[in-house]
């Protein structure tokens, strides 16, 4: 049985409402989030039209396999809901956008520490917010219908949407940014994430004692941090000397 399914109308006959309802399905889990940070003023316009460039790409597998829409935009949707759950969460707690540190942290806690988390910010409106939230992913599902192209023509419309997307981008990333330095300070994330990239090579530390650091460790004329034994794998406490970079950096901060 074939994979594909092909239409036999003229360009003039494609469903361009079946694809702007499969775009809206992908867009939501990540868009929704993003449109709440925007309403809010929490932060710049950057994760927003990252959101809305990124989940066309979901739009490829559609077009290849137009038979299986509803079943891959099931198996696809679960994957993004449960990473918008988490993001939507956060949001909801701090308003602020979930970033990467939050899931080292969320890896290195323990059970004692996720309880006394959920017994802290727990509220009955979030539960609310999330059945609301899973609701409308169900029906915006429902709405999906396949969208039939000629074979050709779908495989350039994937190609084209997977380059425009993903090529695209990292091809102009590595024209633009021709050192680690300069890719750095392009970093459009979080600004502790910018910072702590900025660190890492000049303290030659591990990624958790440097995410854990508190100013009060940190003595800025001298240029010493010293971290705790209890940080420490050895137990002992250790001072790593701060060049003039690394003194420049944290007071930028």
């Amino acid at each position: 049985m074939a994979l594909f399914k092909r239409s036999t109308t003229t360009a003039a006959g494609f469903d361009w409402a079946g694809l702007l309802w499969l775009f809206v399905f992908f867009w939501y889990f990540s868009g929704i989030t993003q449109l709440l940070i925007q309403l809010t003023g929490t932060s710049g316009f950057a994760g927003f039209r990252q959101a809305f460039i990124m989940s066309a790409i979901w739009l490829a597998p559609m077009l290849l396999f137009p038979r299986k829409t509803r079943v891959l935009a099931a198996l696809i949707g679960v994957v993004l809901w449960a990473c918008s759950m988490a993001s939507l969460g956060y949001f909801f707690i701090y308003q602020q956008e979930f970033s990467q540190s939050v899931i080292f942290i969320m890896f290195e806690s323990n059970i004692s520490e996720a309880g006394e988390y959920a017994t802290q910010y727990f509220a009955w409106w979030i539960v609310l917010a999330f059945i609301a939230h899973t609701a409308l992913a169900v029906f915006l599902w429902t709405r999906v219908r396949p969208v039939y192209l000629p074979r050709g023509r779908a495989m350039v419309a994937a190609t084209a949407i997977v380059l425009a997307i993903v090529g695209y981008p990292l091809v102009k990333q590595i024209a633009t940014n021709d050192t680690l330095e300069r890719a750095i300070d392009g970093f459009e994330g979080h600004p502790a994430t910018k910072w702590a990239l900025r660190l890492a090579p000049l303290v030659f530390v591990r990624p958790g004692e440097l995410r854990k650091a508190e100013w009060c460790e940190i003595d800025l004329d001298a240029g010493v941090w010293r971290i705790p034994g209890h940080r420490m794998k050895m137990k002992r406490e250790h001072a790593v000397p701060l060049s003039t970079q690394a003194v420049a950096i944290l007071r930028e901060a």
